[in-house]
């Protein structure tokens, strides 16, 4: 999340393999699955780069709707006082003390203080490894669990466009996903992480200074929603929350939108936005200490529309995703035997989820985080079932179900503003 300068192969992203790239990935074979006892039981809510371990900070974000902190050993207290969570920051959270026996044993006084109290939930190990990172970092998880079987280790992987040429030496004539994928593949057999976590920031500017999106985004995001169920853990999404440079611009309310919602209708488990706090030239959501209320304004309703769909999603198996746009560069149309049908053109994610056996949940997202979208959709009758199907759609701003018009076909319609998703149950 920190090198927002890699820009490298722009150019390749639109070749990645199609095989990897459909937006309706199937689950393979486990890659490797997690071996700690923590389970996860609600959507995290969170960002990158601390606020100061003070009383302020900790109270503004349980206000601000996060349920995840990433902070220092003193902030603990203060965030079980505000019903907050801590992911703990500390130096010797780090590959560095792999091979030391001296910092190693202090790691193990740093978690024995820790690992009871109430208010911790993980420990914030690295932020984008190379490959060759990757085993330090195994040694560090280990040594972690053995002390703390019940809490994870964080670690946020590069994007797509960060791996070739960079983490991992592009093979001649090997397709760039292949070469991302057979990193996620390394990482997480040697790790075995309980929560898989990226982050791409799709949001630019072109020479000129006019707004300008690097392609891909979809791509990644199916490549981790791909390993993710491969290996039976969640993935949370880090998403550009600031102009960290003269490349980004600023996203606006729509844009963090979309990013949210996008992420739920791919499965996600979770957002953090990047970044939190920082110097004013960084344009995060709050900068030298004094909030950015074109961010933090659409972030705080963002959060508290999560906190209401939490447990509902985290009830739900994410099934299928389908997307509206090109499948080469990670996305696929709705397939005749979905039973759910889009009608309309437009631009829109259609994910669907199931709570039991079958389909009986599903989100459509607006892609276009520009214009609203007139959604038409139609509900497919199973074969041995008489009666219509029908449906309710969520409305997280009131935390409640409310009827869907569906006429004798099964049809209806909805409106969707930019960037936004519907969440639906089948009844």
């Amino acid at each position: 999340m920190n090198t927002p300068f890699r820009l490298i192969p722009l150019l390749i992203l639109p070749l990645m393999l199609v095989s990897f790239l459909f937006g309706c990935t199937k689950t393979r074979k486990v890659i490797g699955a997690h071996k700690t006892e923590w389970k996860q039981d609600e959507l995290i809510i969170t960002y990158s780069c601390s606020a100061p371990p003070t009383e302020a900070s900790v109270k503004n974000s349980a206000a601000e709707n996060f349920n995840l902190i990433p902070n220092a050993e003193e902030t603990l207290d203060l965030a079980q006082k505000n019903r907050i969570k801590v992911m703990l920051e500390h130096g010797r959270l780090s590959p560095n003390v792999a091979g030391d026996p001296v910092q190693l044993k202090e790691l193990g006084e740093v978690i024995d203080r820790v690992k009871n109290h109430p208010a911790l939930a993980g420990y914030y190990l690295f932020d984008e490894p190379k490959a060759a990172e990757i085993p330090e970092l195994a040694k560090v998880v280990e040594f972690v669990r053995a002390r703390d079987p019940k809490h994870y280790c964080f670690i946020n992987m590069l994007p797509v466009y960060g791996v070739p040429g960079y983490a991992v030496p592009i093979e001649p004539g090997v397709d760039p996903s292949k070469t991302y994928m057979k990193f996620l593949k390394s990482y997480i057999e040697t790790v075995k992480p309980d929560v898989l976590s990226y982050d791409f920031y799709a949001f630019h500017k072109n020479k000129n200074g006019e707004p300008e999106d690097i392609p891909g985004y979809f791509a990644n995001l199916s490549l981790i929603r791909e390993a993710a169920r491969s290996a039976q853990i969640p993935f949370i999404n880090i998403i550009q929350a600031c102009a960290f440079d003269e490349t980004f611009r600023v996203p606006t309310a729509n844009e963090l939108r979309w990013q949210v919602y996008t992420t739920l209708a791919y499965g996600g488990r979770g957002i953090s936005y990047f970044l939190y706090w920082g110097p004013t030239k960084y344009g995060g959501i709050y900068q030298d200490g004094k909030p950015s209320k074109a961010l933090l304004e659409p972030i705080v309703e963002l959060n508290k529309e999560l906190k209401t769909l939490s447990p509902i999603l985290m009830s739900l198996d994410s099934k299928e995703v389908y997307n509206s746009e090109s499948v080469s560069i990670g996305k696929s149309a709705v397939p005749a035997e979905s039973p759910v049908q889009i009608e309309t053109d437009g631009k829109y994610v259609l994910g669907l989820f199931s709570k039991r056996k079958n389909i009986d949940h599903f989100m459509v997202v607006n892609t276009d985080y520009r214009a609203s979208l007139i959604c038409k959709l139609k509900l497919q009758r199973p074969p041995n079932r008489e009666k219509n199907v029908i449906a309710v759609q969520f409305a997280p701003q009131t935390n409640s179900w409310k009827d869907v018009t569906v006429n004798e076909t099964g049809e209806f319609e909805t409106q969707i503003a930019p960037g936004d998703g519907r969440l639906f149950r089948i009844e």
